[in-house]
């Protein structure tokens, strides 16, 4: 009766740690007022923390661009300046403005392709609510860091 015992505790405990496995990303990263996780190239999202809420200046409120930049590359001008990006994927908005999807697994797959041959810390830039601003909203720019950008690429690819 003992081992029939030690059976059933051991075959929830392993039903519990492979729930608890399965509800968490495949990749979290939170930085200075945003996060960033994903799982598949259709569920990326990007989220603001705090009291930061999300806009977006086009004419569907619920849609956004968010803009990926190679961050050794950030001041430059003219013809250069196309250079610098490294992708530009649109986002769906949710309904409490603090968290954003990827629209769909093909701007999901471009993104990921990009992130895989950038060579450095990605600067992440999009549009949040700005009461000060005439348009009622302003760009700001998050960087993910190389290490993290490389952790992502992994996750999503498998």
């Amino acid at each position: 009766m003992n081992s029939f015992l030690k059976s059933i505790v051991a075959t929830v405990a392993a039903v519990i740690v492979c729930a608890t496995a399965s509800a968490q990303d495949a990749y979290y990263y939170e930085g200075e007022g945003f996060y960033i996780k994903a799982n598949t190239r259709s569920d990326i999202r990007i989220g603001v923390t705090g009291d930061t809420k999300l806009a977006s200046a086009k004419k569907n409120p619920m849609k956004i661009e968010v803009l990926f930049f190679d961050a050794s590359q950030a001041h430059l001008e003219g013809y250069s300046t196309k250079k610098k990006d490294v992708a530009d994927a649109d986002f769906i908005i949710n309904d409490a403005h603090t968290e954003m999807i990827v629209e769909d697994k093909g701007e999901g797959k471009e993104m990921m392709k990009a992130f895989h041959w950038a060579n450095g810390d990605i600067k992440i830039e999009f549009t949040v609510a700005d009461s000060q601003s005439p348009s009622g909203c302003k760009s700001v720019t998050f960087l993910l860091p190389n290490e993290q950008r490389k952790a992502m690429v992994k996750a999503v690819r498998r």
